[in-house]
């Protein structure tokens, strides 16, 4: 027990330490241009599966008490007013035409892993509330296929929200290694 708390702790110094050894020794790289265009466009198609498959929920079909339906569906509309449509006020921004800023990247990775909590969320309730008590085998059928559907954009929200990330961490690197010969020798030793 005690070793795996001891483990637990200095992993993230160890790792911080060697990040900071990368910076410092000038070995940090910039993404590459690819490697922005890839994850963006990642981000992209996460948001694009967003709308394609939660267009096909029905929360009419959904037996869940009224209250608990209407959180669902305010949390529903949150995460696209606020996670999707923000991501994607970014992306139109940037167009292609620059690199992202790294606080536009961060935003890009949230409102990702918000739409990625959210699909779980709708994956998990249209199995447990739509046509909960049919015996229709096409109605289960289907609502098997959107559970299945809403997974998988999940899934996708979240490897894009990594891709983001991946960008976001090299670019970070980059900047702290720049921040650092900025520095004043009497400013370094303190």
């Amino acid at each position: 027990m005690m070793r795996h708390l001891l483990t637990a702790c200095l992993l993230p110094l160890t790792l911080m330490s060697a990040l900071l050894c990368l910076t410092c020794s000038g070995l940090a790289q910039s993404p590459t241009d690819q490697e922005v265009r890839s994850a963006l466009k990642d981000a992209e198609y996460a948001l694009r599966r967003f709308d394609e498959v939660t267009s096909r929920i029905d929360f009419s079909r959904w037996a869940m008490q009224k209250e608990t339906l209407a959180k669902t569906q305010e949390a529903f509309a949150l995460a696209r007013t606020h996670d999707v449509q923000g991501a994607k006020g970014i992306l139109a921004k940037l167009d292609g035409t620059r690199k992202p800023s790294s606080t536009e990247l961060l935003d890009i990775m949230f409102d990702l892993e918000g739409v990625g909590m959210e699909l779980t969320n709708l994956s998990s309730e249209t199995i447990d509330f739509q046509d909960e008590d049919t015996s229709d085998v096409t109605k289960v059928s289907e609502r098997n296929e959107l559970a299945t559907d809403l997974a998988r954009a999940s899934s996708t929200a979240q490897l894009a929200m990594t891709r983001v990330w991946n960008v976001l961490r090299k670019q970070v690197e980059v900047q702290e290694a720049q921040l650092l010969k900025c520095q004043s020798p009497s400013e370094s030793r303190k």
